[in-house]
């Protein structure tokens, strides 16, 4: 970084240089201003704060110019916009919704991490006993073991009679000595996904997944000098119902998501009644904290 700033100081110097040696120019500027449009100016702080350190001189010097160019452009063309677009009120506002929105989020995210939402495993089990009639899959569910592994792997035989057997000692075997040279593998024996999960990881299309899953095992399929082997431990038809342990991922996010929504009503509305209180927010016909008109404003308009 000292060759780069060493090369950045020779540039500010010979650009002071240059400005001094013009004939009828008698302003005067810092040392370290670099460019001015307008009454705004680019100083050398300013660029070698936006370069890191440990570049090559070259580097450097590249990116030194870089920056100064992108902050000469993007000046001159907000003086161009300004100059020509009709509605630039329009845009100030829009700019200014736009922060607005970035320090609210910015806001409850900060409030949220400090609250520690969570969902208890009883409010699961209510959901379930209450609900968990209506959860119904829109896709297979599956368990079991998926290999993606070389074709001219010399292991690949045997790992298509582990597989093949998906007993304990065998996946045991399989994780012990041929994972280490697959390209894939996920054991997921004891968990239900979703079908469109391992489909993904499939060279081909699988056109009615239900049919597949109640006739098939085991699977596999040569691509682009790779074998993909599926072995199928159990599944779950579509239109079924969810298996308890797949709906409680779901369930989690269902009122995990409520209760985040109802954290932030609850936030929002003690900073409603925090200004009410203090005088910054004045209720005149509507009770924002409540959410309804106030009496004295429908007698009013009853009597008109």
């Amino acid at each position: 970084m000292k060759s780069a700033l060493t090369l950045i100081a020779a540039t500010v110097m010979a650009v002071a240089a240059l400005s001094c040696g013009r004939p009828g120019k008698e302003r005067r500027y810092d040392a370290d201003v670099l460019v001015i449009i307008g009454d705004t100016a680019l100083t050398l702080e300013d660029v070698v704060m936006r370069i890191p350190p440990g570049l090559e001189p070259a580097d450097s010097a590249a990116l030194f110019a870089g920056v100064v160019d992108d902050w000469i452009e993007g000046q001159l063309l907000e003086e161009a916009a300004s100059r020509t677009l009709a509605d630039l009120d329009k845009i100030d506002r829009m700019v200014e919704q736009y922060r607005r929105r970035l320090i609210v989020n910015a806001y409850r995210r900060a409030m949220l991490e400090g609250q520690r939402v969570k969902v208890s495993p009883d409010s699961v089990d209510a959901y379930w006993r209450r609900f968990g009639s209506e959860m119904i899959l829109d896709q297979p569910l599956v368990k079991g073991l998926y290999l993606k592994i070389s074709a001219g792997s010399p292991s690949l035989g045997r790992a298509r009679e582990l597989m093949a057997e998906g007993t304990a000692d065998g996946v045991a075997e399989l994780e012990r000595d041929i994972v280490g040279e697959a390209l894939h593998y996920d054991n997921f024996t004891d968990r239900w996904v979703d079908w469109g999960t391992v489909a993904a990881q499939m060279p081909c299309r699988i056109n009615d997944a239900d049919a597949f899953l109640s006739s098939t095992k085991d699977f596999e399929t040569t691509y682009n000098g790779n074998v993909y082997i599926l072995h199928v431990t159990g599944s779950v038809a579509s239109g079924r119902g969810m298996p308890k342990e797949y709906a409680d991922g779901r369930i989690r996010e269902i009122l995990y998501s409520r209760n985040v929504a109802a954290y932030e009503k609850a936030l929002v509305k003690a900073l409603y009644q925090r200004a009410i209180d203090d005088g910054r927010l004045t209720t005149v016909s509507y009770d924002p904290v409540e959410h309804k008109f106030l009496r004295q404003n429908e007698e009013n308009n009853a009597k008109r």
